[in-house]
């Protein structure tokens, strides 16, 4: 089965996580956090691990919760072809009011592509994709 038999399950799944990950932002402990929600068929290694790095595997989904302060880089390694998405949740501060910006990256990959995903502590630049060779 390749990663494009069941778009329509990926594609709720993907919004329910989106959608739950908004509703978190909405607490206050959360917002120490930055994360990352990356589905494809992509394995997925957080370079800069640490005791408050988390990242785990929902199905298809891979998450990652890594302190909104540090940088932090995303390795992905294509298994198969397909489409991959990845989406980042950034907590920031809009003068004294919270924010969240979201960050959204698409598009197709064959088997052995490399990515790097460079998400750069709250305000401290553009969170980018990379691609590898």
């Amino acid at each position: 089965m390749t990663s494009e038999s069941y778009p329509p399950l990926k594609a709720k799944l993907r919004d329910f996580l989106v959608d739950a990950f908004i509703r978190f932002y909405t607490i206050k402990a959360v917002t120490r956090f930055s994360a990352a929600l990356i589905g494809c068929p992509l394995r997925v290694e957080l370079l800069r691990q640490g005791p408050d790095v988390l990242q785990g595997v929902v199905g298809d989904v891979k998450f990652a919760f890594f302190p909104a302060d540090q940088d932090q880089l995303l390795q992905m390694h294509a298994w198969a072809e397909g489409k991959f998405s990845a989406i980042v949740f950034q907590p920031g501060l809009t003068g004294a009011i919270p924010s969240l910006s979201i960050s959204r990256f698409d598009g197709r990959i064959l088997e052995g592509d490399q990515l790097l995903l460079c998400v750069p502590g709250r305000s401290r630049g553009q969170i980018r994709l990379e691609r590898r060779s």
